[in-house]
C-alpha cells in the first residue's frame, strides 16, 4: 500500500538536513515496492530535492551570511535550471523505468515455475540505475566542481561580521565596559576598577576614566571577561592602548577591526595557494 508523507513546519537548518536525509531515504528503501510506485517514486525524489534546496535558500536567505559550501551553492542554480533537470530527470526515469518493467513483467510471464527473483534481479538493479544513481552522480559533479572553485568572500558582510565578533573578543569587552558601560553589546551599569589593586605603572597607561578609590577589585571584574586575574587582564588593556594610542573609541574599534580583517583576508588567501 503506498503512504504519501508531507511536512509543514518552520524548522532550523540542521532539522531541515535531518528530515531530508529522512525522507530520501525512506524513498530510496522503500518507495519501489509497488508497480506505481515504480515511477512515482523518482518524481518524489527530486521534488523532495527541489523542495530541500528551495527550503534551504529560505533559511539561508535569515543569515547575514552565505557560506560557500556545496548546499549554498546548490540553491543558488536559477530556477529555470532546476525545472529543467526536474523535467529531464522525471522524462528520462520514467522511460528507464519503463523498459525495464516491460521486462520483468515478460520474464515472470514467460517463467512460471523458475526462481522469478533471481531471473529478474539484475533487471530490477539495472531498473534504479538511473533513478537512484543519477542524483548521487548530480551531486558528486557538484562537490567536485565546487573544489575548484575559488572562494568568494564579500567584503563587507565579513568585516560587519568582525564587528560583532570583536565585541566579544576579551580585551576589547573590558575596554567597551570600563569606557562605555558596554557589557558584550548590551548596555549595563558602568563600574570601574579600583585604584588602589592597580600599580603605579598600571595607572599610568590606563585612563585616568578606567579607575577610581571605590572601583570593583580587578580580580573580580577579570571574571566576567573570561581572565584569569586582573593583572592579566590589565597587561592586555596595556597592550591595547600601547599599539593603538588614546584613540576616540570609534576609530581605536576600527582600527582592531581592519587589523582582524586583514588577518582573516591573509589567512583565506594563503588557503587558496
Amino acid at each position: 500500500m503506498r503512504q504519501f508523507y508531507q511536512l509543514n513546519a518552520e524548522i532550523c537548518g540542521v532539522c531541515l538536513h535531518k528530515q531530508f536525509a529522512k525522507f530520501t531515504v525512506s524513498n530510496l528503501l522503500f518507495g519501489w515496492w509497488g508497480f506505481i510506485s515504480m515511477f512515482v517514486t523518482p518524481v518524489y525524489i527530486l521534488q523532495n530535492i527541489y523542495e530541500y534546496g528551495s527550503a534551504l535558500r529560505r533559511v539561508m536567505d535569515t543569515r547575514s551570511r552565505k557560506e560557500n559550501k556545496l548546499r549554498s551553492y546548490i540553491v543558488k542554480l536559477p530556477a529555470h535550471i532546476r525545472k529543467g533537470l526536474l523535467r529531464l530527470y522525471i522524462g528520462v526515469s520514467s522511460l528507464w523505468v519503463a523498459w525495464f518493467c516491460y521486462q520483468i513483467f515478460v520474464i515472470v510471464n514467460s517463467h512460471h515455475y523458475a526462481p522469478v527473483w533471481r531471473l529478474i534481479s539484475g533487471q530490477f538493479w539495472a531498473m534504479l540505475l538511473v533513478p537512484v544513481g543519477s542524483p548521487i552522480l548530480f551531486f558528486i559533479a557538484l562537490w567536485i566542481y565546487e573544489g575548484f572553485r575559488k572562494p568568494h568572500i564579500e567584503i563587507g558582510n565579513l568585516r560587519d561580521r568582525i564587528a560583532t565578533d570583536i565585541l566579544f573578543r576579551p580585551d576589547i569587552a573590558a575596554y567597551e565596559y570600563l569606557a562605555t558601560g558596554s557589557l558584550f553589546g548590551k548596555k549595563s551599569r558602568r563600574f570601574r576598577l579600583n585604584s588602589e589593586n592597580l600599580s603605579a605603572d598600571e595607572k599610568a597607561v590606563l585612563p585616568s576614566e578606567f579607575y577610581e578609590s571605590n572601583g570593583i577589585d580587578p580580580n573580580e571584574m577579570a571574571k566576567l571577561f573570561g581572565y584569569a586575574s586582573g593583572k592579566e587582564m590589565t597587561e592586555h588593556l596595556i597592550l591595547l592602548f600601547t599599539k593603538w594610542g588614546y584613540l576616540e573609541r570609534s576609530q581605536l574599534l576600527n582600527k582592531v577591526i581592519d587589523e582582524e580583517l586583514d588577518r582573516r583576508m591573509r589567512k583565506a588567501s594563503a588557503a587558496r595557494r
